[in-house]
């Protein structure tokens, strides 16, 4: 998920909070479920917003 730089909508939490948004489109994403279940990553997702529970940003390292 790319977010604007500056400006309105800059940050993940308005981004993530916006209620027309349905759907987010993510690149290179590791899912780790909340159970304890084995993580995986997709190269390409759509994942609906209602199944979202916590989003941790990546570093840049």
């Amino acid at each position: 998920m790319t977010l604007p730089s500056e400006g309105h909508g800059s940050r993940l939490s308005d981004h993530v909070n916006r209620r027309e948004l349905e759907f987010f489109t993510l690149q290179d994403a590791e899912l780790t479920p909340l159970d304890g279940g084995k993580a995986w990553t997709a190269q390409l997702l759509m994942l609906a917003s209602r199944h979202v529970r916590l989003i941790v940003p990546a570093t840049d390292d």
